[in-house]
């Protein structure tokens, strides 16, 4: 049986070696400041359009508060699975 751990520990050697990073990485400069050039997906991991704080105290969303929210977990999970 193969060992996925061992596996994904290697994949993301190799990935760190040829400096493709994950998505999360890319819009911080460090722990504090955004990185001009992805300051959108900076914005996005701060303040979304519609979060799951929202999900539990506030009302439902509009429309396209859904719509954003649907296609930007989309955006960032493709993004994270073409890393791989």
């Amino acid at each position: 049986m193969i060992d996925t751990s061992a596996l994904v520990r290697a994949v993301e050697a190799l990935l760190d070696v040829r400096q493709v990073r994950d998505i999360d990485y890319l819009g911080w400069l460090n722990q504090n400041d955004p990185n001009p050039e992805y300051v959108g997906y900076a914005m996005w991991t701060i303040d979304p359009p519609w979060d799951l704080i929202d999900r539990l105290n506030g009302p439902a969303p509009s429309d396209e508060q859904r719509r954003l929210t649907e296609l930007g977990e989309e955006f960032i999970g493709l993004m994270k699975m073409s890393r791989f």
